[in-house]
């Protein structure tokens, strides 16, 4: 019976880890995907007509350990370019650019670009993505201008199963060591142990 609940709980809550879809700008979304280092996608929804550029600049809160990488994906026509240099007197702050080799028009949203970086904490609480400004580029050569934003992306603590499985049976034999001592026999009895071991594992995913 002891063994049953941490096989239940590792069925239903998968790895520890938070996604988001805060915006990071007017029209542009994040996807993050954290395991081992971390990735923000950048999504278009509302476009001004049809759009042959699109750059903004990030700058990422927690220090990174190695210069970010930046690809291009989802909506991007194939042989686009994409840039991402470092921002002159400005620590781990970057201008990102992608130059779409056919103009877009991003019907319904979809992901055109990620960029990957890895920070120099092993498991940062929250790195924070602040996008301070944007543009769109429409094929006139015109710029419009869209608001930044900022995202916080909570990393990946627990992906392999194994680790993830002693995780939730050592909280188990935790609540049930817990039940056995005589000063907490008292409350345990109003609050059986079963429900502990349901909400803490719940509230760590």
């Amino acid at each position: 019976m002891l063994m049953f609940w941490p096989v239940l709980f590792l069925a239903m809550a998968g790895p520890l880890r938070a996604e988001t879809n805060e915006p990071l700008l007017q029209g542009i979304r994040s996807h993050v995907a954290v395991k081992g280092s971390s990735t923000v996608g950048f999504t278009i929804r509302d476009l001004p007509g049809e759009v042959t550029s699109l750059e903004w600049r990030v700058r990422f809160t927690t220090p990174l350990a190695s210069t970010p990488s930046i690809r291009p994906s989802g909506v991007t026509p194939v042989n686009s370019l994409v840039f991402l240099e470092p921002v002159e007197g400005q620590a781990d702050t970057y201008d990102a650019r992608v130059e779409f080799s056919s103009p877009i028009t991003a019907t319904p949203p979809a992901e055109f670009a990620r960029i990957t970086y890895n920070v120099e904490a092993r498991l940062p609480d929250r790195a924070r993505v602040i996008v301070t400004h944007g543009n769109t580029i429409d094929v006139e050569g015109t710029r419009h201008g869209v608001q930044g934003e900022s995202s916080s992306l909570s990393v990946v603590m627990v992906t392999n199963t194994t680790t993830l499985f002693t995780l939730f049976a050592g909280v188990v034999g935790f609540v049930y060591w817990l039940s056995t001592l005589n000063f907490t026999q008292r409350f345990f009895r109003f609050f059986p142990p079963l429900i502990w071991m349901y909400f803490i594992p719940m509230t760590m995913t």
